[in-house]
């Protein structure tokens, strides 16, 4: 209980000294999502589907050239499946995700910027045809995201994708014995406060 009491405090005073140069950002844009699935060494090919996300993130100089930029996004993710036994599906899964990004950016003040990092997203919902699937997910997804952009001062515009690592489908649903994986694409524009 000490420790985590100490590391709560180095935390806030770590902040609070780079609070001066800290920065908040509100960041919004779409995702083209999909899924990596194979069930029982077969591939399934979903198609993208066309989603958003919304939310903001707190920057954080950890030196003149890094940042550290977590961050908190209401994000729709999913796939489309074209033909499959005859029907087509659309699964549109959305999460609150937590981007923890590191950004190299050359000028600190504009200029391009190289972005990556771990993220993890907590499903809030899962729908077919208008039906609640939600039980046939787990409900954490982890991943990675790498991207790219340019700050031109106040304003950011990036390109990222995001590869999920863990199995998204519980292993008694319909997919059992199956191995789904999340694939994200975003462009996204961010406005400085």
């Amino acid at each position: 209980m000490q420790t985590i009491k100490r590391l709560g405090l180095s935390l806030i005073m770590v902040l609070t000294a780079y609070g001066i140069q800290a920065q908040f950002t509100i960041q919004a844009g779409m995702n083209a999502a999909s899924w990596r699935a194979s069930i029982e060494g077969l591939t399934i090919e979903t198609d993208s589907r066309v989603g958003f996300h919304i939310g903001g993130t707190y920057s954080t100089p950890v030196s003149d050239k890094f940042m550290f930029k977590p961050g908190l996004l209401y994000s729709q993710k999913g796939a489309k499946f074209g033909g499959f036994l005859d029907e087509s599906l659309d699964i549109v899964q959305t999460y609150v995700e937590i981007p923890l990004t590191f950004v190299y950016q050359s000028n600190p003040e504009k200029g391009f910027f190289a972005e990556g990092g771990p993220y993890i997203g907590f499903l809030l919902s899962a729908e077919s045809e208008g039906e609640d699937i939600k039980e046939a997910y787990n409900s954490t997804d982890f991943g990675l995201n790498l991207g790219l952009g340019y700050d031109f001062g106040k304003i950011l515009i990036g390109l990222r994708g995001g590869l999920g690592i863990t199995n998204i489908a519980k292993d008694d649903g319909d997919l059992q014995g199956g191995t789904v994986t999340n694939s994200n694409g975003q462009l996204y524009f961010a406005v400085k406060l």
